[in-house]
């Protein structure tokens, strides 16, 4: 055996790879991107093989206990992709592999048989593509056009999007059009098992086109030749959680390794997006508006006064009225959740807070129960003040539970519904919907005859650099979902981005936007990592980010820049003090190395968790 050394990575945030003796007993001999068991410190862990070699610096090796499959998870271009995913998130490029598989294959240790599939031989010209069509219904031709190209040509492909409700939708568009390739829709509603077996047959070149979620962008699609992504412009693309991806972003990174067309679709473009086609950096469709667009209605709330708890306006009580005796529907937005946001003591002040996350508790009027929006912590609502036994507890704030309230109150004849992420069935039956952005994902099956955003400056007042971006996507939304009437309540009726809006000119947003990011060196101008430092103790937490920050600081070059160290807004999360570094620059490679050297350099504890979030 030539290569008797195996390089090993593990799912851990530790740096790699680590050499193995490959046992020349074993039947199978391993090879890049296959899983093996292998002994790490105490335990036995799934690894991936990521090299061979024949000579390690270290004299005394551990030797890898078992291969669990006979032919490589991984591809040679998928492990490829792994390795610049890594570099690209600040994660260690076991995390990073772990993050294309399916769950079941970082936890079963059986043995996974796959059948080998030579790869199709690809003579393309590739193509990034934008396609902006408002309507989000007239894509399809332009689309279908490109996917028969791609059969025809014996390529495969990944088509996603954002929520897994809308892989149906897909599927029924693929059928109408009569493309009868082998499908596969690829996401998390099925077993553990489930999707491991759907990947085994992706990976087997059973599957033609995958159509899943974010997480089918890693699909082990064979001879890939197109990559779609549906509604781009979704927040849903981007993971959550460690390692923080977007898959508009991995998607053309792995078009450019594999050298294969890529078509965005977008109802409202993402300022990336946009910038790289003001750049000519990639080809662009506008597909005009063919319906007749609703009326746009500002309603100025500096012109009346109204009592503090007070959310529906005269102009827009009179507006529901009139599409009441009209027999239409009605959708009025607030994208909070529950009846009250701050419980006070009257007598001593107290406030009811979450005990994990030291954040005023939701109050819930359906199960009487107070709740926190962060943690999923809930509590029976208390009769009297927990410090000083008070008999009266008072609620301000407001969310769709008070609004719903008012409403009914207001027009009592009205039959009133609400929506939140939470709901898992889709409302019917209603005149009147009150509803969360979450609503947004029912796009394809509501219309309104009257939508209104009822509180627009919480929406424009997020403490977020994108909140413009965010706002100006959730207006076109709502917008698409509206027959007769679009209207806000704001008292920022001058705000560029709602003057954007209601004057009908985009371009006029996004130039402002960027005008903004450019003059505050932002995304797209710049590539921005957020270092959080989070442990149960404060104090832990905040000695290791002053630490990070130090020498970060040190290490720092010319054209990087670097904050202090910040309390998240949230400072308090699940028990976990958090604060925050920010660091910016323009080459994204200078700053994930930078990154990378400092927090080698800092030692670990067991008590402290780091994190990189990088932007985009």
């Amino acid at each position: 055996m030539k290569n008797k050394i195996a390089q090993v990575v593990v799912d851990l945030p530790v740096e790699g790879p680590f050499d193995y003796e490959i046992p020349s007993s074993f039947a199978v001999s391993p090879v890049p991107g296959h899983r093996v068991l292998v002994s790490f410190q105490t335990k036995t862990l799934i690894g991936y093989v990521v090299g061979l070699k024949e000579k390690s610096a270290f004299k005394r090796l551990k030797p890898i206990i078992a291969v669990l499959d006979k032919a490589p998870v991984l591809s040679p271009c998928l492990l490829d992709l792994a390795r610049d995913f890594s570099q690209a998130y600040r994660c260690s490029l076991g995390e990073a592999i772990a993050t294309f598989l399916p769950p079941y294959f970082k936890k079963t240790k059986n043995e996974i048989v796959f059948l080998s599939k030579e790869e199709q031989k690809k003579d393309l010209q590739p193509e990034t593509l934008l396609i902006h069509d408002p309507s989000f219904k007239e894509f399809w031709p332009t689309l279908f056009e490109r996917i028969h190209q791609t059969i025809a040509q014996g390529l495969g492909m990944i088509i996603l999007v954002p929520e897994t409700e809308r892989i149906g939708l897909v599927l029924d568009q693929l059928k109408g059009a009569g493309i009868t390739a082998s499908i596969s829709a690829f996401g998390k509603q099925g077993s553990d098992k489930r999707q491991a077996e759907d990947w085994t047959l992706i990976k087997e070149g059973k599957v033609n086109i995958v159509v899943g979620t974010r997480s089918a962008i890693f699909s082990p699609v064979s001879s890939l030749g197109l990559i779609v992504v549906l509604d781009e412009n979704n927040f849903s693309y981007k993971q959550d959680q460690s390692p923080f991806y977007h898959a508009r972003h991995v998607a053309l990174m792995r078009a450019q390794k594999e050298n294969v067309h890529l078509i965005f679709v977008a109802r409202s473009m993402s300022l990336d997006l946009y910038y790289l086609k003001e750049k000519k950096k990639l080809n662009f469709i506008q597909i005009p508006l063919t319906d007749t667009p609703c009326v746009r209605q500002v309603i100025d709330m500096s012109n009346y006064k109204y009592g503090k708890s007070q959310m529906i306006s005269i102009p827009l009580s009179h507006a529901i009225e009139k599409v009441l005796l009209e027999k239409g529907k009605i959708l009025l937005l607030m994208n909070k959740k529950g009846f009250g946001s701050f419980g006070l003591c009257s007598k001593c002040q107290h406030i009811l807070k979450c005990p994990r996350c030291d954040i005023p508790l939701t109050f819930l009027y359906e199960s009487k129960q107070v709740a926190c929006r962060y943690c999923n912590y809930h509590a029976p609502c208390p009769s009297v003040c927990p410090q000083c036994h008070g008999a009266y507890l008072n609620f301000t704030g407001m969310g769709i539970e008070k609004l719903e309230s008012e409403v009914s109150r207001l027009f009592p004849a009205a039959r009133v519904q609400t929506y939140a992420k939470e709901n898992e069935v889709a409302p019917c039956d209603f005149d009147i919907l009150i509803a969360t952005q979450a609503v947004v994902r029912l796009d394809d099956s509501l219309r309104f005859h009257l939508t209104c955003i009822v509180q627009m400056d919480a929406e424009l007042n997020r403490l977020d650099f994108q909140a413009g971006e965010n706002t100006f996507s959730l207006l076109t939304h709502l917008h698409a979902m509206t027959i007769d009437k679009f209207c806000v309540q704001t008292h920022l009726r001058d705000n560029y981005c709602l003057k954007a809006f209601i004057d009908s000119k985009p371009d006029l947003f996004y130039k402002k936007e960027l005008s903004l990011r450019r003059e505050l060196t932002l995304p797209p101008f710049a590539h921005m990592a957020e270092i959080v430092v989070r442990s149960v103790r404060q104090d832990a937490s905040l000695q290791q980010a002053e630490l990070l920050h130090k020498v970060l600081t040190e290490k720092s070059i010319k054209g990087i820049e670097i904050s202090s160290v910040q309390v998240l807004s949230l400072a308090r999360l699940r028990d976990q003090y958090r604060f925050v570094i920010v660091a910016k620059g323009k080459s994204r490679k200078a700053l994930v190395t930078l990154i990378g050297k400092a927090l080698a350099s800092v030692q670990r504890t067991s008590t402290v968790i780091t994190t990189v979030n990088m932007i985009p």
